[in-house]
């Protein structure tokens, strides 16, 4: 304590003196006035241009200088220090993105426009992004089906009217070599056409032995503004990645529940190196509009294309019919594998169309919502599974095992169309949020061999 006093006092000298200066008449500069600088941050997960802070909801914004800062490779991480969500729900995984939003997994929106429809949506590179927004609570007035806990919403970069750019360049763990570039400018001296290229090449390995995480992207991006009531945007992107998976299932038994000097290492790998892939092609395109009817009012109209490819083969371990027991062999060494493959077609089309009108009734300040919004999804695929050789988990041996035949899967298929209003009302400090959606949907699966007349 008494080297603790030794220490503060000089400091209370220091301290003291401004104080004395005070009382001559002669305030220091710094102490006039401070001036703080913010930004208002505003959101499409809300679909209105209205602050997060005048928003009766809880938001969370992750923008692109937080989560490159910090490391994120993958949307997963960018939401790793966000309050009320579970960023990698299932550990590391280089096949999708799973979060729960409380305790909910959150579908997954890109530009107000459902992302996820299925286990193998194609994910997005954190590159092309210029942030990332977390709605917490039910979403299902405004987005259907599926925002039950909570929603995670994309939103892409787009063309910026002043010069800028950056490219860098990175190496990490496991080999990671990787090099990206984002450049923006005006095209025209009437600054009417604004241009933007994304670009990311990467090529890596993971913590698991022969599986990479390679990648290569190309992101356009074209903006006409006509006047200053009046924006138009062309999203383009093709994404071609090269991975597999990172979780090999080890049993329990050779891994929490292994005896000293028998637990597997995190980066043992107990499928095949030339059968082991989870690859995936993507071509999208979007076209984001906006005009100001008014001053009072705004009209929306977002869209998507979007066509996937996906060739998914893995062999894994028998980590289920004996979880404590898994092993064929006396010595405990030999685990039984089944082996999957699938190689889904993904097309969807999304769109969202939407007014915004802001208004007052005596002291109540209103700002409505009225839109439709429909989603069109379609895959179809071939697939192969079933048991195959078995292995040493602790002296594997590749190369020696058996491919089921392939076979064909119903088309799956999902058309919706949603009709919602949403009116936020304020008075004063108190801001109140009513919304109601009706929504019609089908979905089904188309069997092998049929031809489809519907239109949907």
């Amino acid at each position: 304590m008494r080297r603790l006093l030794n220490f503060v006092s000089p400091l209370a000298l220091l301290t003291a003196t401004p104080a004395l200066a005070d009382a001559a008449g002669d305030a220091p500069a710094y102490l006039e006035g401070v001036v703080v600088e913010g930004e208002l941050i505003r959101t499409a997960a809300g679909k209105t241009d209205t602050a997060v802070i005048d928003t009766p909801q809880a938001i969370s914004v992750v923008t692109s200088a937080q989560f490159l800062e910090r490391g994120a490779q993958n949307l997963q991480e960018t939401l790793r220090y966000t309050a009320g969500v579970v960023a990698e729900a299932y550990g590391n995984d280089g096949r999708n993105d799973d979060s729960f939003v409380r305790g909910v997994e959150a579908p997954i929106y890109l530009d107000g426009l459902r992302q996820t429809f299925g286990y193998y949506s194609p994910r997005t590179d954190i590159h092309m992004l210029e942030q990332v927004e977390v709605l917490k609570g039910p979403g299902g007035s405004l987005y259907g089906s599926g925002a039950i806990g909570g929603l995670i919403n994309q939103t892409s970069k787009r063309p910026q009217f002043t010069r800028a750019g950056e490219v860098s360049v990175a190496y990490g763990t496991h080999h990671r070599y990787e090099a990206a570039a984002d450049v923006t400018g005006p095209l025209d001296e009437a600054g009417t056409l604004a241009v933007r290229l994304v670009g990311v090449l990467r090529e890596s390995g993971t913590q698991t032995d022969y599986v990479e995480d390679d990648r290569f992207l190309l992101a356009p991006s074209l903006t006409w503004a006509p006047n200053e009531r009046t924006t138009l945007t062309l999203l383009g992107r093709y994404q071609k990645d090269q991975g597999g998976t990172i979780s090999t299932f080890v049993p329990i038994a050779a891994s929490l529940g292994a005896a000293p000097g028998r637990r597997l290492p995190t980066s043992r790998f107990l499928s095949e190196p030339d059968w082991e892939k989870y690859d995936t092609e993507t071509f999208a395109v979007s076209l984001l509009a906006e005009h100001r009817l008014s001053d009072a009012m705004t009209l929306r109209s977002n869209s998507r294309y979007l066509d996937a490819n996906v060739d998914y083969q893995s062999i894994y371990p028998d980590s289920y019919s004996n979880p404590t027991q898994p092993f064929v062999d006396p010595d405990r060494r030999v685990l039984n594998r089944y082996i999957w493959a699938i190689y889904p077609e993904i097309e969807t089309f999304t769109t969202d169309n939407h007014l915004q009108a802001g208004f007052a009734t005596g002291g109540l300040q209103h700002e409505l919502l009225v839109g439709v919004e429909y989603q069109k999804y379609s895959e179809k695929s071939e697939f192969a599974s079933g048991l195959t050789t078995p292995i040493d988990a602790y002296a594997p041996v590749y190369g020696n095992y058996t491919v089921p035949d392939r076979l064909a899967n119903p088309t799956d298929r999902l058309s919706q169309v949603g009709f919602y209003v949403q009116d936020q009302i304020r008075l004063d400090r108190v801001s109140v949020l009513l919304g109601v959606r009706r929504d019609r949907a089908m979905s089904g699966r188309l069997p092998v061999g049929k031809v489809d007349l519907r239109v949907l």
